[in-house]
């Protein structure tokens, strides 16, 4: 019993060691120094080096100069993560889709010229994706472009051409290209466009 009662603590002693102390460790050394950005939550900073957003949850723009995510039945309360489980036959569904499609035709994304993208209405499962289609994102063109036209006193067509570039050098495909589904993230989107014209503005 004596014999058996040391090797069962000898083993307890050597998995405790393993797996409390050796493995956690070794995972936070290779985190930290090879993945350290992701680690430590994707975080995005300004220029001041103070963290604004991360690029893992979607936060909630309402200006006309930043691209907008896809609807949030959670509004963005990243402690209310959620989607809104509507089903087809919901009236409530109908009726938060109608709406949608009136505010985007007042931002320039106008049903009647062009199928609007399923992402420019219709909830993510976790209210908090920060990916949006780049179909969607293409949409809002017109009105980003315009609106730090008129801020900036620049050319508008100058400007979307930027924007556009930046849109193309940040599009992936969630699940490799064998979907064919291009997305990009709004927060990075929106970071560079912050810091590309919104904090190196001199007024």
């Amino acid at each position: 019993m004596k014999t058996y009662l040391t090797k069962s603590l000898q083993l307890l002693s050597y998995t405790m060691i393993l797996c409390c102390g050796v493995y956690p460790l070794t995972v936070w050394i290779i985190g930290q120094s090879i993945f350290s950005f992701q680690a430590n939550g994707s975080v995005l900073l300004n220029q001041a080096g103070q963290p604004v957003a991360s690029r893992l949850i979607a936060q909630k723009f309402t200006l006309p100069e930043y691209f907008h995510p896809r609807p949030s039945a959670a509004d963005f309360n990243a402690e209310l993560s959620a989607s809104s489980a509507l089903a087809v036959t919901n009236p409530a569904l109908r009726q938060r889709l109608e709406h949608a499609l009136v505010q985007l035709a007042a931002e320039g994304v106008d049903a009647s010229v062009a199928p609007v993208p399923a992402d420019a209405v219709m909830t993510s499962a976790s209210g908090l994706d920060p990916a949006i289609s780049l179909a969607y994102a293409e949409r809002q063109l017109d009105r980003i472009a315009g609106a730090w036209a008129q801020k900036l006193g620049q050319p508008s067509e100058k400007i979307r051409q930027t924007i556009e570039t930046i849109l193309q050098e940040n599009v992936f495909a969630p699940l490799g290209l064998s979907d064919g589904t291009a997305a990009v993230n709004v927060m990075t989107l929106n970071w560079i466009l912050s810091a590309t014209y919104a904090e190196n503005r001199h007024e």
